[in-house]
């Protein structure tokens, strides 16, 4: 996997990342909509960031937007 680095920090980071937005239970807005994806197998979630970490990739992106 090729490295990159963060801009000025440093940090070395992966070429590509782990979108893991999905990962976990849904959230609820204070209206009480639901936000996000749903729920998401847990032993899923847990083989998708093995497999990420086998590749070498070591960026996983948590934001929401």
């Amino acid at each position: 996997m090729n490295t990159r680095t963060l801009g000025d920090s440093g940090i070395n980071i992966s070429g590509m990342g782990l979108a893991c937005w999905a990962i976990g239970d849904p959230f609820y807005h204070l209206d009480g909509d639901m936000i996000g994806y749903g729920y998401e197998k847990e032993e899923e979630s847990i083989k998708a960031i093995q497999k990420a970490l086998d590749l070498g990739i070591i960026l996983f992106d948590t934001s929401d937007v």
